[in-house]
């Protein structure tokens, strides 16, 4: 799933603060679509965003980056990556007239660049993550929850790269600014630590690897529930490095139960989804399981094609992305 940055009134005073202040239908529409967001009712989340973006049109309301931004963030979360791909170039459009060292310019780089990391774009990625990230260090008090988010959102493309050194030093910067600021990160200390495991699985210390996905497991069910669709990459990754360490059982009740919250809250088409039953058969083959392994990739391979077809070429996320 995506590392985004916060842009909501009601979950970082930080953004804006002059605007969050003002109790008004726009901020309450963005409040209310980011509820729906992180319950992981993304279709109702997008109705509620498009709502608040055509309002910010309207009356041409300084927050329309904001609100672009969130909308941006659930068309991804929905496999709509052409559409996410228009709606965060434009608010960077805007953001960048209202100033490039602000904090809605140094967010919509962030996202954006968590954009095209996903999309296995990752030399755009990087230029526009580092460049967000000054913007924090400039702006922003050194353990702010902004800065911390930018610098796992850099880490995140890192890992991808294999650049487990400098992702570390990230994530651990980042995981100590969420301890001290406990009460605003929903949920990013679990991605940090899912990141940081896949840190240590890359390093062959499965043990620390297995513990640090299964606390990213338990914090994300504790603070979103027990099947939101942010749980499927920890139990994705709690999978792998079983499989990896001679536990069979437990890899595929892992995996079982990623491919349930997956098609029950995303779909079957979902290219999440895909990618969870791409790892399953890989899991599947090392067991002997072959013919059910060969059924499972067709399945999610057809699933891959449709959506790039419906994004466009170049728009469909990177499989390997999800291999974290």
């Amino acid at each position: 799933m995506r590392l985004r940055l916060g842009f909501v009134c009601g979950l970082t005073m930080l953004l804006v603060p002059s605007a969050c202040a003002q109790a008004d239908s726009l901020s309450e529409l963005i409040k209310r679509g980011n509820a729906l967001d992180w319950a992981g009712n993304y279709s109702d989340a997008s109705r509620v965003f498009r709502d608040a973006v055509k309002q910010a049109e309207e009356k041409q309301d300084a927050r329309l980056p904001i609100a672009l931004n969130a909308l941006a963030n659930v068309e991804e979360e929905l496999a709509n990556f052409a559409d996410a791909s228009r709606l965060y170039q434009r608010a960077l459009t805007l953001a960048s007239k209202q100033g490039k060292t602000t904090l809605v310019y140094a967010l919509t780089l962030g996202n954006l660049g968590v954009h095209y990391t996903a999309n296995g774009q990752s030399k755009k990625a990087e230029g526009m993550l580092r460049e967000s990230l000054a913007v924090y260090q400039l702006v922003e008090p050194a353990d702010s929850v902004n800065l911390a988010l930018a610098k796992n959102a850099l880490s995140n493309l890192l890992v991808d790269e294999g650049r487990y050194s400098e992702a570390e030093e990230l994530l651990l910067s980042s995981l100590d600014s969420y301890r001290r600021h406990p009460s605003t990160v929903f949920g990013q200390e679990a991605i940090v630590l899912n990141n940081l495991g896949v840190v240590r699985r890359e390093q062959r210390r499965f043990d620390e690897a297995r513990d640090l996905f299964e606390a990213a497991a338990r914090l994300t069910e504790s603070s979103l529930g027990a099947n939101h669709p942010t749980l499927l990459r920890a139990l994705n990754n709690v999978a792998t490095v079983y499989g990896l360490t001679g536990h069979p059982a437990e890899a595929d009740q892992a995996f079982r139960r990623s491919i349930a919250i997956a098609e029950e809250r995303l779909g079957p088409e979902h290219p999440i989804t895909a990618r969870v039953l791409l790892n399953y058969a890989g899991f599947l083959r090392t067991t002997g399981r072959k013919a059910e392994a060969k059924r499972l990739e067709g399945k999610a391979n057809t699933a891959l094609r449709d959506n790039a077809r419906t994004n466009g070429r170049g728009m469909s996320v990177d499989v390997s992305a999800f291999r974290r």
